[in-house]
């Protein structure tokens, strides 16, 4: 099915913008363009109000990477998800998913801590993967100061970040450094820079992110000349490579480029051992989950999102 009249009219209204300031919608500043524009719709809802939300800087040999928790409620310990922001590896900072980590934080009852890793293309490849895999050990070893030991800890992000985080569920795996992440949440997780897909083929010109966009950030993340022979930790469509993984909630958009790579990965991860969770959300588009409180499949995956990560919290005492 197409996009519905209310996502239509979103893409709409972001086509119109291009087309105001001269911009082809090809070209990869539309990206940014889309981010401010999200970024008005956002300041027309109320944020919900939290605890507390503090940014902290996590030190480590070479780096200090921004990170900014996001507490519901004081009381008992609570589930920790560290999350990785979108934007293709390029765009993008705590702010773009600010909206998302405060529902989220509420609906999950859950301690959200969103990684500013750094950006390509002026730090590129494996300059992000290093600051989120810093974020993840450091809340690990801090567990006591947090307050937040015996209790699940979750990674995940959308796009660029649900790429993220799985490399850092990979990287974690195989230094055998006995992080225990209980769940990893993918939403229109990006897998591999092939983009030749029956949903490229779709949905590759005018639904938001188009397939040249996606090549550009691709290519300024890894590199022009790795595209054929990707480095470590950055492309997840090869099942062997996906043994002894979290299990995984992932969430995709029917009209999104990215949408059949979500769904053969989640297919991989269950061949994999994974359990697996997987919702197709109908009628939206690469981005929606930024539009909490705007687009119904935004609430929606909220909802969804929420409820899984939940169960992994009830499950979790069985775990140990």
């Amino acid at each position: 099915m197409p996009l519905d009249h209310v996502n239509q009219e979103i893409v709409d209204r972001i086509t119109r913008l291009q087309d105001e300031i001269g911009q082809g919608r090809n070209d990869p500043i539309e990206l940014e363009l889309q981010r401010r524009f999200v970024e008005s719709l956002r300041r027309q809802i109320d944020s919900p109000s939290l605890d507390s939300v503090e940014d902290i800087l996590v030190s480590g040999t070479s780096t200090h990477v921004p990170a900014r928790i996001y507490r519901p409620r004081k009381g008992e310990p609570l589930p920790v998800l560290v999350y990785m922001h979108g934007g293709g590896w390029c765009l993008g900072d705590q702010e773009s998913s600010e909206l998302l980590c405060r529902n989220l934080a509420i609906a999950a009852d859950t301690i959200i801590i969103s990684v500013d890793y750094r950006l390509a293309p002026e730090a590129p490849y494996p300059a992000a993967l290093n600051d989120c895999y810093q974020v993840l050990c450091w809340v690990e070893s801090n567990a006591d100061t947090l307050g937040i030991k015996n209790v699940p800890l979750m990674i995940g992000g959308d796009s660029a970040g649900a790429n993220l985080a799985l490399a850092v569920a990979s990287l974690s795996r195989d230094r055998a450094d006995e992080l225990s992440i209980g769940s990893m949440i993918l939403i229109y997780p990006c897998v591999a820079p092939e983009l030749d897909t029956r949903s490229c083929e779709l949905y590759g010109e005018d639904h938001v992110l188009t397939r040249r966009v996606m090549r550009w950030f691709w290519e300024n993340y890894i590199g022009s000349t790795n595209l054929l022979n990707p480095p470590a930790y950055t492309t997840f469509d090869d099942p062997s490579l996906l043994h002894d993984l979290p299990d995984a909630i992932i969430v995709t958009a029917e009209c999104d480029i990215l949408r059949d790579e979500g769904e053969q990965l989640a297919r991989n991860l269950t061949q994999a051992g994974s359990k697996v969770h997987q919702r197709s959300l109908a009628g939206t588009f690469h981005g929606f989950v930024s539009m909490i409180g705007i687009l119904p499949q935004a609430d929606e995956c909220l909802r969804y999102v929420s409820e899984k990560i939940q169960d992994t919290v009830r499950e979790f005492p069985r775990r140990e």
